[in-house]
């Protein structure tokens, strides 16, 4: 590679990750709507559930809350709005988060037993997990373990996540399957006690409410239906209410982190969506008894899916995110190479310097070249031409017209063949028939020892014996016109 082309991909080149979400709520659709989130005082330990009557409103406001829509669209169609938003977000205190935090967890884990505990509502949690796997949803975008143990760095911590994703799929299966079963009381204790050691995440959650709201409204309701519904979403409206209020109270700290990357070519408003679904994921997976601020915990996940972002839009050829983040230490060392050296370093070399295998660094090279639309105009000037008009033009030969050529080469060999052996290699030499390289008459003279009008006689003559023998064979291969 040359010293302008690295010098050229080291000035487009932009370090980042991609994301992946499993489906965001309705509340992501009203975030841009809810200037001054109300937030509602919870004391689980006071509160009454009265057994009122359930009507058709219980279940288009628990469909409402429950509604699933793709975070994604909205930031697309909102991003403007949102930008705005978070401009007026009012700050919270850390003793404010972590309060929320406690009131939001207190709600999710009231409604996760509603639903573990219930017959009708662990079926649908085993559908739900069983659909979401096969539609290909990362575990860790359902459930998280319920541990203040460290995480693992090391590959046991996958190898762990893979088990945990066969036990519980092979345990949903089991209660699927124990419909109707006499047995089906110990397949459902025995799932109930894997669950309880498990964190469902509020999307999850949701989702698990909706689909058992649409169950249920097609069936006729006992008692029991109706308290689990209205317990459902008496939490699941302050689960929403919490997180709410933690995502809307922490938006200017997705602005300040975006800031940080707006040297990129993507436009700001996208790095505000991005770090927003960041946001999002952060208030999800917190954890308030670890002692860690919610502010520190979630400049990661928004980082993360800044910089996912990134690589996701700015290449056309996307790299997996393990070779795109050492981009940037390959980049870097290559300056330094360049500053101590003065030259650019080659593949081989920055292998060995960045303990990285060849194929990797050839694929962060390449793939980080600077993108160049055709018909945009030589260095942006508007008075020079396009790109694509100054490129040279490779005109390439037909399929039919290589038949012909060869079919003609073929012809032409047949009917040299008749002649005697001194007219033929003239011909041979004068037209190129065997090297592709045509002889002068004095050439052929010299090399023949000959006189040039000599060898200009036999020529003649030899033409006029393939014309006379092959003119009705040869006329095939002319051109019409």
């Amino acid at each position: 590679m040359t010293q302008m082309n690295y010098s050229v991909l080291n000035n487009q080149y932009r370090s980042g990750s991609f994301r992946g979400f499993y489906k965001e709520t309705s509340f992501e659709t009203e975030l841009m709507h809810s200037r001054q989130p109300q937030i509602d005082t919870l004391n689980n330990d006071s509160d009454e559930i009265e057994s009122e009557p359930v009507d058709a409103e219980l279940f288009a406001e628990t469909e409402v809350l429950s509604s699933s829509n793709d975070a994604m669209t909205f930031m697309q169609n909102g991003g403007d709005e949102l930008l705005i938003h978070q401009q007026n977000a009012s700050v919270l205190t850390p003793e404010e988060l972590t309060s929320l935090a406690q009131q939001m967890e207190q709600s999710r884990l009231n409604l996760s037993r509603l639903m573990i505990y219930s017959d009708s509502g662990l079926s649908v949690v085993a559908g739900e997990f069983i659909s979401a796997i096969g539609d290909g949803i990362d575990l860790s975008e359902l459930i998280r373990k319920n541990s203040l143990e460290p995480v693992q760095k090391d590959n046991a911590a996958q190898d762990t996540a893979k088990q945990l994703a066969s036990k519980l799929l092979e345990c949903f299966q089991q209660v699927i399957d124990a419909k109707g079963n006499p047995h089906s009381s110990t397949v459902f204790t025995e799932c109930r006690q894997l669950l309880d050691d498990l964190h469902l995440l509020p999307n999850f959650l949701q989702q698990i409410v909706k689909v058992l709201t649409c169950r249920l409204k097609d069936r006729a309701l006992n008692g029991d239906d109706l308290e689990l519904l209205k317990s459902a979403s008496i939490e699941q409206q302050r689960m929403i209410s919490s997180r709410r209020a933690m995502i809307s109270g922490n938006l200017r700290l997705v602005t300040f982190i975006a800031r940080q990357y707006h040297h990129s070519s993507v436009p700001f408003t996208d790095l505000i969506q991005d770090g927003t679904v960041g946001l999002i994921k952060a208030v999800d997976r917190y954890d308030w008894r670890r002692s860690v601020r919610f502010s520190t915990y979630a400049i990661y996940w928004i980082k993360q899916s800044i910089t996912r972002g990134m690589v996701r839009q700015e290449k056309m050829v996307r790299l997996p995110y393990n070779i795109a983040a050492k981009a940037a230490a390959v980049f870097e060392t290559m300056n330094d190479y360049l500053v101590k050296h003065n030259q650019w370093p080659t593949n081989k070399t920055l292998a060995e310097i960045c303990a990285l295998p060849e194929e990797e660094i050839k694929a962060i090279v390449n793939n980080y070249q600077p993108t160049i639309s055709l018909d945009n105009n030589i260095n942006d000037d508007e008075d020079l031409p396009a790109i694509v008009d100054s490129m040279e033009q490779n005109h390439f030969p037909q399929p039919i017209n290589i038949l012909a050529n060869s079919a003609l080469k073929n012809c032409l060999r047949k009917a040299i063949q008749t002649l005697p052996e001194r007219e033929a290699d003239i011909i041979n030499c004068r037209f190129g028939l065997d090297s592709d390289t045509e002889m002068t008459l004095q050439d052929i003279a010299d090399r023949m020892s000959l006189t040039r009008e000599r060898v200009r006689q036999i020529q003649n003559s030899a033409l006029l014996k393939l014309k006379n023998k092959f003119s009705s064979d040869l006329v095939d291969f002319l051109e019409p016109g």
